[in-house]
């Protein structure tokens, strides 16, 4: 994982210090994620593209080092980096000797502009961050949008969610904000919607236009994912997740702790005796994973997390513990040969 995790379990903490693929806001109940759990789930992947005709890479890391394995396990690009971000579309970001490079499978280097942050890439462009503002640029690194956002999440359906001058709206490709800057929070567009919070605990979702497209409010909202959304509602003091429709329906639950999006057709819950494993979109458990930690699927693989621990070294998180890629079958495509210890800026 290559990015802080939003808790998707607990009440809105702060903003991290990268954007993360999914909006962080969760009311705390029991079993929400541990500190351990919201700092690791993003460590590999920044962003969620769509993948078709890619040949994805994966980050791992090896005594210290990052490098890619594709989809079958086998090492492409031997590790030998600082860090690592997930080139999505093919190009993936790394840092050496603290100068950030894009990097393709064949394991060919561009060299960056100087940025204090840069994520993986999701249709074209990946997100970069200077002096606190953020900003875009393509594969060559040439800048698309300059940087000069308080925040942004990533590109999809041609929109992006971007924080100005402490609310959320969404821009085009060209930086100019096509939905006013008006929220509290906002999520990506995905499936012609979007998940915008418009006071505390009070999430709708939109459409292109700003216009509310369901006619409920619910306490957290995630973006749709191959047709269905992870959404919060009260239950006594707490929050129960499910999936909805775009119709608002639920077609799973509530009666998760914790509900993440689906992908690959499959999606980690969360269940009352905070055990961990993944549905289908008829709500059956397909892999039992107990209490390991995993994360969503990505081009047919997921991480799962064990024997992990952090501390904090001045703004750095040290990470110590193994991680794992198990396909669809939950069978292990990758383990890290050992449990070690990296960390991230």
């Amino acid at each position: 994982m290559s990015e802080y995790f939003c808790n998707r379990g607990s009440r809105r903490p702060e903003r991290p210090r990268v954007p993360p693929s999914f909006p962080a806001r969760r009311k705390p109940g029991p079993g929400t994620p541990s500190v351990l759990l919201r700092v690791l789930l993003l460590v590999t992947f920044a962003f969620l593209g769509s993948g078709c005709g890619k040949k994805p890479l994966f980050p791992v890391v090896v005594n210290g080092k990052w490098g890619f394995i594709d989809a079958t396990g086998r090492i492409v690009i031997q590790p030998q980096f600082e860090t690592a971000r997930s080139p999505f579309d093919e190009v993936g970001a790394v840092r050496n000797g603290g100068v950030w490079l894009f990097v393709d499978p064949s394991g060919k280097t561009v060299k960056l502009p100087q940025y204090d942050q840069i994520g993986g890439f999701e249709n074209g462009i990946a997100w970069v961050e200077k002096n606190g503002k953020w900003g875009c640029v393509d594969q060559f690194g040439k800048e698309v949008i300059s940087p000069r956002f308080e925040f942004m999440q990533g590109f999809n359906d041609g929109y992006c969610a971007a924080k100005h001058e402490g609310k959320w709206g969404f821009i085009n490709r060209k930086g100019e904000f096509v939905i006013e800057p008006q929220y509290i929070e906002a999520g990506s567009f995905s499936e012609g919607l979007a998940p915008v919070q418009l006071y505390y605990e009070h999430w709708i979702y939109i459409d292109k236009n700003g216009d509310q497209a369901i006619a409920k409010v619910f306490k957290e909202a995630s973006e749709f994912s191959e047709r269905l959304a992870s959404v919060a509602v009260a239950d006594g003091i707490f929050w129960t997740h499910g999936y909805i429709d775009k119709t608002g329906e639920f077609r799973i639950g509530p009666g998760f702790r914790t509900a993440w999006d689906f992908h690959s057709g499959l999606a980690p819950i969360q269940d009352s005796t905070d055990s961990w494993s993944f549905i289908n979109q008829s709500g059956e458990v397909m892999i039992e994973l107990g209490d390991v930690s995993p994360h969503v699927f990505v081009f047919g693989l997921a991480q799962i997390f064990t024997e992990t621990g952090y501390s904090q070294r001045g703004s750095r998180t040290i990470f110590t513990g193994r991680f794992h890629y198990i396909d669809t079958k939950g069978d292990t495509v990758w383990s890290m040969p050992k449990a070690e210890s990296w960390d991230f800026p």
